[in-house]
Formats: C-alpha cells, sequence, structure tokens
C-alpha cells in the first residue's frame, strides 16, 4: 500500500471487503485507504454504515473521527474521538488525534493535558515520536522554548518523508523561536519534490 501504486490494493481490499460479507474491520482499512486518496465521502459512508449497526465500534468512530479532521470539522472530529475513549480510554490514535487538533485550534493546555495523560497510562510513549513533536508545538505556543527545540529538535529527526507536513510544522514552531540553525536542518528534511511548495517559500523566506 505505501508503494505508490494504489488502485490495485484498493481494488483488492473492496473485493475483500465485499466477500467478507462487509466485515467491519475490512471495512475501516477500506475507509483508511479511502481516507488516504482523500475520497472523504466514501471513507465517511463506511464508518457511518458499521455504526448503523454497531454503535459501540471504536475504529469506526476513529475512522470518522479521521475524516473529520481531514476536512477541519474540528467540532464533529472532535466528538467523534471522544465517542471512542468513552468506549476504549487507552486508545492512542484517539488521543493523539484529539492532541493534535487543540493544538491547530489554539489550546495548547489542552493538547498538553492529553499528551501527559497518555504518559500516565503508558510511560513509553513519551518517546513516541508523534508524541514529542506534539509536546514540543505545545511547549512553543506556551512560551517554553527551552522544553520546544529539544523536543522538536529530536521530533523533527524522526519524522519520515512523508511526514514532511509535519515538519512544516515544527519549522514553523523553531522560527518563531528563534532556533534557525535547527529550522534550516529540519527543512533539509523535506523532500525536494516539495519544493514548490507555497507554505515551504513563505517558511524558506523567513529563515533568509
Amino acid at each position: 500500500w505505501s508503494s505508490g501504486h494504489k488502485s490495485t490494493p484498493l481494488e483488492h481490499m473492496n473485493a475483500a471487503y465485499r466477500l467478507s460479507g462487509k466485515n467491519p474491520e475490512y471495512a475501516v482499512a477500506l475507509g483508511e485507504m479511502h481516507l488516504d486518496q482523500n475520497q472523504y465521502d466514501a471513507a465517511k459512508s463506511l464508518a457511518l454504515d458499521i455504526l448503523s449497526s454497531n454503535r459501540t465500534h471504536t475504529s469506526a468512530w476513529a475512522l470518522l473521527g479521521d475524516v473529520h479532521r481531514n476536512q477541519k470539522d474540528w467540532p464533529s472530529a472532535l466528538e467523534c474521538y471522544h465517542h471512542a475513549l468513552l468506549l476504549r480510554s487507552d486508545f492512542p490514535k484517539a488521543q493523539f488525534a484529539i492532541a493534535d487538533i487543540y493544538q491547530r485550534t489554539g489550546r495548547p493546555e489542552r493538547a498538553l493535558a492529553t499528551l501527559d495523560h497518555m504518559v500516565d497510562l503508558h510511560a513509553s510513549v513519551a518517546e513516541d515520536t508523534e508524541h514529542l513533536v506534539l509536546r514540543g508545538l505545545a511547549f512553543a505556543d506556551l512560551d517554553r522554548p527551552l522544553e520546544a527545540k529539544e523536543l522538536l529538535a529530536k521530533g523533527s529527526e524522526r519524522l519520515s518523508s512523508d511526514q514532511w507536513d509535519q515538519q512544516l510544522q515544527i519549522i514553523e514552531a523553531q522560527i518563531r523561536l528563534g532556533d534557525l540553525v535547527q529550522a534550516r536542518m529540519a527543512m533539509g528534511r523535506v523532500p525536494l519534490e516539495q519544493a514548490s511548495n507555497p507554505q515551504i517559500q513563505r517558511l524558506k523566506s523567513r529563515m533568509d
């Protein structure tokens, strides 16, 4: 699926979903594939199909939350993720998504509280790349530069090349913090094929 040839795996999963008698687990996997291709209506339809017969399917609530989050419908996304957490309190996928939404909507204290709760449940999550990045961004917004700089530099090193959008979040925060050396290093990790992206051009001009 990660190879870039997406039509064939999607067709295979569609076939597997039909042959399974519309098994909910296949439906979620198929929905995630549709979501990866920005086919939001198809992903949403699959999530709603599951929930119409099983309101306690946590992954279906998370999938529906992912659809709303990708569409920047933050209140609906939060509602879905909170539904999932009511059913399964220890659900990192939903918890990370909630922290990300709080971060993007200017509520860093809420983001940090969500991340702290995750560490209370599992101390090892503190070293997870997504946790490092979100925690660093929250500290940047809370004007705690020492913690922010350390976490953002560490998170930037660990992000994969296809997570360049998160890399841009880090760069923007590092520029605000005046950490231009690390910002330039992070920019060097953004794939070259994204060089013409207007957001990247704006960030580069702020580093000059």
